[in-house]
């Protein structure tokens, strides 16, 4: 399998979390290796956080993990038999991870954790808490599906979203303008917090794997290299070049010039000059073990 390498654009450091060490569980030891995938990554702050480890092997598909001391140690919530793809939380330790089948978890407290019924059995992808404060989520999947909680996760309600396409990644600019993207460059567009949604133009046919927002702009990423940009909210998308044709992941910005993407890194890449590689530490990771980074900022003095 391929290495993987984080792009990062060259203008500073930020704290990111990933985590290949064993982790403490019901004093068991619960190895994060090639066997098992990191599929969602959540931390409220530098102590407490979250994963899901996803393996193919045997009835049990995925673990959530929790930790309060920085990943050091780490405890065992939940086990599914469903693989669980992402996970993220609104208010403190209130969350909810999505997987295959259609399946929704979640928890109030963090300890905790109930399966919650939905109307489609399509596998989920990605999930974002549009409000908080209202408890309105809206969580994407394959076939074009969408679907959207008023109630903090307890109820779901199928939305139509004007595609059959697998849709990939979701992000909102605010409780009412958001983005979801997908297979064959798939982009669709909510201007009421998810209720009703409208085709858009992305620009390529390629399949767009990740969504991420600073204010109005935005970043879109996906297979081939293919990246996109807006500075106007999404109203419209400008073409930028990420010197490899290789898959891009999963993409995170600080600022509006400081930012990682997660690459299956080629051989023959030519990268724009404004990217560097910086591997992955610790130890080798391969193409199975993660496809998504996470990083809070904690301290913007630091």
């Amino acid at each position: 399998m391929k290495p993987i390498f984080f792009i990062k654009l060259l203008l500073g450091m930020f704290a990111i979390f990933l985590f290949g060490t064993s982790v403490h569980a019901q004093q068991e030891d619960f190895e994060l290796g090639d066997s098992n995938n990191i599929s969602g990554v959540y931390f409220h702050d530098n102590q407490n956080g979250y994963v899901i480890s996803s393996h193919e092997q045997g009835t049990t598909k995925s673990v959530i993990l929790g930790t309060q001391d920085g990943g050091d140690t780490w405890s065992k919530l939940y086990v599914s038999d469903q693989k669980l793809n992402k996970l993220s939380c609104g208010k403190t330790n209130e969350c909810i991870a999505v997987g295959n089948k259609g399946i929704t978890v979640r928890t109030d407290d963090g300890k905790k954790w109930s399966e919650i019924a939905t109307p489609i059995k399509e596998d989920l992808l990605d999930l974002f808490y549009v409000d908080i404060t209202k408890g309105v989520v809206v969580v994407v999947g394959n076939k074009g599906k969408v679907i959207r909680s008023t109630d903090r996760g307890n109820k779901w309600k199928n939305i139509k979203s004007k595609t059959s396409k697998d849709l990939t990644a979701v992000y909102f600019i605010n409780n009412k303008k958001g983005y979801a993207v997908g297979q064959g460059g798939t982009l669709i567009k909510t201007v009421n917090g998810g209720a009703a949604w409208s085709a858009q133009n992305s620009g390529t046919s390629n399949t767009l794997y990740a969504i991420f927002g600073l204010g109005n702009t935005l970043w879109v990423t996906g297979e081939t290299g293919v990246m996109r940009m807006s500075q106007n909210g999404g109203t419209s998308w400008t073409k930028k070049e990420s010197g490899t044709s290789a898959v891009l992941h999963s993409i995170n910005f600080v600022t509006n010039e400081k930012g990682y993407i997660l690459v299956d890194r080629r051989e023959d890449d030519h990268l724009n000059s404004d990217w560097q590689i910086t591997t992955i530490p610790e130890r080798p990771v391969t193409e199975s073990f993660t496809r998504e980074i996470f990083f809070k900022i904690l301290d913007e003095n630091k």
